[in-house]
């Protein structure tokens, strides 16, 4: 039973976890670098009740929300989702994620090249 919880606890851990660059989760301060025309996906992740709000705050037209989604995949902490944005033109935009039921921000830069 001990290693079906420790199993189990580290299957929620690594669930939460990003996959790559265009994929972070819950992690303020990120940078990314997109091409004109490239797209980016970054996911959400909520502990408790609540969701992120939608569309998030963008600072310039250098990218364009596009949608957002709930993850393919459930997680008893809480929604995951999937927020898309299209990089536009040349810039720098800061992005800025709040949270519905808490004060929870999570602030990201894009720079698109």
């Amino acid at each position: 039973m001990k290693r079906f919880r420790a199993f189990a606890l580290a299957g929620f851990v690594l669930a939460g976890c990003g996959e790559g660059p265009t994929d972070p989760v819950d992690s303020s301060g990120r940078a990314f670098t997109l091409r004109v025309g490239g797209e980016l996906e970054i996911r959400r992740q909520s502990i408790g009740p609540g969701e992120y709000r939608s569309p998030p705050a963008i600072s310039s037209g250098a990218i364009r929300f596009r949608e957002v989604g709930q993850a393919p995949y459930v997680v008893p902490a809480g929604a995951t989702q999937l927020f898309r944005f299209q990089a536009v033109t040349r810039g720098r935009a800061i992005v800025v994620f709040r949270h519905t039921d808490h004060s929870a921000l999570v602030i990201d830069t894009v720079d698109v090249r």
